[in-house]
C-alpha cells in the first residue's frame, strides 16, 4: 500500500521500522515491484472500477491532445468538466484504507486478521468474495 502511496521502493525491503526510511528506487528494487505487480495482475487482473478509471484518464488525455492539434478553445471547458466528472466519481478520499477494509473483512467473516500478516492473495480472495456476497 505504501508504494502506491509514496512510490518509494524501499518498502519492499522488511525493516523493524520505517520512521526513518529514505527513499530507495535502484534498479534491482524496481525490477523486483515490476516482478510483484506482473505476478499480481497475473493472478487478479484490473478490477471494474480500475477500468473505469483508466478509461476516463484516457478520455482526458485525447481531449488535451485534441486541444493541442487544434488549439480549439472550447475544449478548456470539455477538459475541465471531464476532470471534475473525474475527481467526483474517483475520489479517493472516500475510499477505505487497508486497515479499515481489514476490519471489514474481520467483522463480516468473523475472524481475526492480522493486517500486517494477511497475504496479498488472501486479501483480493476476501474482497472478491465480499464483493459477490453483496452482489448476489
Amino acid at each position: 500500500m505504501q508504494i502506491h502511496k509514496t512510490g518509494n521502493l524501499a518498502y519492499l525491503v522488511i525493516l523493524p521500522s520505517y520512521r526513518k526510511l529514505k527513499e530507495d528506487n535502484t534498479k534491482e528494487l524496481k525490477e523486483l515491484w515490476n516482478e510483484i505487480y506482473d505476478e499480481y495482475l497475473e493472478e487478479f487482473g484490473f478490477s471494474k472500477e480500475y477500468k473505469e478509471l483508466l478509461e476516463c484518464k484516457r478520455q482526458i488525455a485525447m481531449l488535451k491532445n485534441e486541444y493541442i492539434a487544434t488549439s480549439d478553445r472550447s475544449l478548456l471547458n470539455l477538459i475541465e468538466m471531464e476532470e471534475l466528472d473525474f475527481k467526483n466519481t474517483f475520489d479517493s478520499s472516500e475510499s477505505l484504507g487497508y486497515e479499515e477494509i481489514c476490519l471489514a473483512i474481520e467483522k463480516r467473516q468473523g475472524l481475526p486478521i492480522n493486517p500486517k500478516e494477511l497475504t496479498v492473495y488472501k486479501y483480493n480472495h476476501y474482497i472478491r468474495t465480499l464483493k459477490a456476497q453483496s452482489n448476489g
